[in-house]
């Protein structure tokens, strides 16, 4: 959810006929959990999750796209959620792009910049989740999944997000942990996922892996990984590929590739291909107890009201 793109009114009240071609900066970025008791005809709003501030350009133009109502040039979106039920808790993984100095080890929570709202944005993004019980008024505070690389934001601060991790998807392994896959634009391979005895503990887990099976024509970039449970109770992985600059501007393909299960085999064998889809619609599996959601693929949204979460649970 999130308020006017206010790039897009300053240019349209400049000139009438102006089109956007690009993501714009609409102002106070959320994620809201909504709900539907009529079998998703009618939803209405239970709580807001998380609050980020302007989206300053994200993600097709990060810093260029950005409204003069910006003052500070802010970019700090939330993106990408993602629910799942765990021990009889909804779990919502989100990409923020809140500046962060850094994070907790023991708890994983991260350090707010105390200058968010009025130092030079970072450009960064991290991969957080958080938790409610269904009873209290407040989710919890953040837990970081993904911190990305650090970076110097000169006169001695540093700030995690580099390499702007996003679009978490999780799945349990055959032997008791789980997977987390996710995207990275912080140069090598630019799909991801980290192994992890906790889901809500994958700061402590493995270094990251690169996904590096899948066939990838030269100067291709897989990108917007989604995982779930198949039916044989293996996970199933997909990935967006964008061809080389030389291929069809826009054109994209979905790549499949299929773990064996385990979190200490880690390659993954090529599936068949399928085509990208244009919906991130939910979809549910149920394994020891817990309800995961997962995304069909899509191009990334420039609005978080899409990203929203609409499951019912």
């Amino acid at each position: 959810m999130t308020g006017d793109d206010h790039y897009y009114l300053e240019h349209k009240a400049a000139d009438p006929n102006w089109t956007p071609s690009n993501d714009g900066d609409r102002s106070d970025m959320a994620i809201a959990l909504y709900s539907s008791t009529d079998e998703g005809t009618t939803w209405k709003v239970v709580n807001v999750i998380a609050t980020g501030g302007w989206q300053g350009g994200s993600a097709g133009a990060i810093g260029k796209n950005v409204a003069a109502a910006n003052t500070y040039k802010q970019v700090d979106p939330l993106w990408e959620p993602y629910l799942m039920v765990h021990e009889g808790q909804l779990v919502c993984y989100y990409s923020d792009e809140n500046d962060y100095l850094g994070f907790d080890p023991v708890t994983g929570v991260p350090t707010p910049d105390p200058e968010n709202d009025t130092a030079p944005d970072s450009h960064g993004q991290i991969l957080v989740h958080k938790t409610w019980n269904g009873r209290s008024a407040k989710w919890s505070d953040p837990v970081v999944d993904v911190a990305g690389l650090t970076q110097d934001m000169g006169g001695g601060k540093t700030e995690i997000g580099g390499g702007r991790p996003g679009m978490t998807t999780i799945v349990p392994t055959t032997d008791g942990k789980w997977l987390l896959t996710y995207e990275y634009w912080g140069g090598g391979v630019n799909t991801r996922y980290v192994i992890a005895d906790d889901p809500l503990k994958f700061y402590t887990g493995s270094t990251d892996g690169p996904v590096t099976s899948l066939p990838l024509a030269a100067g291709s970039r897989p990108s917007r990984p989604v995982a779930a449970r198949s039916s044989s109770g293996f996970p199933t992985g997909a990935w967006c590929t964008t061809p080389p600059a030389a291929a069809t501007s826009g054109s994209t393909r979905a790549d499949a590739a299929t773990a064996c299960g385990r979190s200490t085999r880690r390659p993954w064998e090529p599936a068949t291909p399928a085509t990208c889809s244009t919906s991130r619609a939910p979809a549910a599996s149920r394994s020891s107890g817990t309800r995961a959601h997962r995304r069909s693929l899509t191009p990334r949204s420039i609005s978080a009201t899409r990203r929203a979460p609409t499951t019912s649970w």
